[in-house]
């Protein structure tokens, strides 16, 4: 199983901070970190990003490592927006039912961003506050326009 994961410019591989290696905005380097593991660097504009896996191209580890970052923030937002793990029952049937409903709120929330065109599922709260809850409640609440 190949590690993909985005490196900081001053993180050593061969004793020389990475930002070292390259002299353009584009490249690839195979190198040892500090605690000797071999790793495929790559580098986009100011982006840094290493490999365990050096069959992978630039474009490969990169595509990755996007991959990876979606996962982790649908993950983020089951957990901090919807409360994935708020369930209060210790009781394993109910505790099922909630990660079933939470994930059918993700769904639903994800088609109501798309459908309304709005660019990330975090500003969907923004648009929950400025326009739903008015209309339906007739309340007149000064919220900043989706900053």
């Amino acid at each position: 199983m190949a590690l993909d994961f985005k490196i900081k410019s001053n993180r050593l591989v061969d004793g020389i901070q990475v930002q070292a290696f390259f002299g353009y905005r584009y490249g690839n380097h195979i190198g040892r970190f500090s605690e000797n593991i071999k790793a495929l660097v790559v580098k986009d504009n100011d982006n840094y990003w290493a490999t365990s896996d050096f069959s992978f191209t630039s474009t490969i580890a990169k595509q990755l490592y996007r991959n990876r970052q979606a996962i982790e923030e649908f993950f983020r937002i089951l957990k901090s927006e919807l409360r994935l793990e708020g369930s209060p029952s210790r009781q394993a049937i109910v505790q099922i039912n909630h990660i079933y409903l939470v994930l059918i709120a993700f769904c639903r929330l994800e088609y109501f961003r798309i459908m309304m065109n709005i660019s990330t599922i975090y500003k969907i709260r923004l648009v929950f506050f400025d326009c739903v809850i008015p209309k339906n409640f007739n309340w007149n609440l000064q919220i900043m326009a989706y900053a």
